[in-house]
């Protein structure tokens, strides 16, 4: 993953996503983004990749790209990463390197 971003505690998600993605030079297309609530609905529907959590909204679950097997706070973000890797054809390389 090239990006690590972490950002919480927004009520109005909007204007801090478009923050983000100009201070990172992203296209929406190149963001995957979890959420959980109705609140994320704004940036679920615009990302290149959108997920929910397994105990996420009803509402949300229906409009996103993938359903995490994963609860929030119970490896739901592991499983994300391991499948982006994974899709991005970097997961061999990554278990190859941990084993030397």
């Amino acid at each position: 993953l090239k990006y690590d971003v972490v950002d919480m505690g927004h009520f109005d998600k909007l204007p801090r996503y478009r923050h983000i993605l100009e201070q990172m030079g992203l296209r929406q297309d190149e963001v995957a983004y979890i959420g959980d609530d109705v609140q994320d609905l704004c940036i679920l529907k615009r990302v290149g990749f959108s997920v929910t959590v397994a105990n996420g909204r009803p509402q949300l679950k229906e409009r996103v790209d993938y359903v995490t097997a994963a609860e929030g706070g119970k490896g739901a973000v592991r499983e994300v990463i391991d499948l982006i890797l994974y899709h991005q054809g970097k997961w061999a390389a990554l278990i190859e390197k941990l084993e030397q």
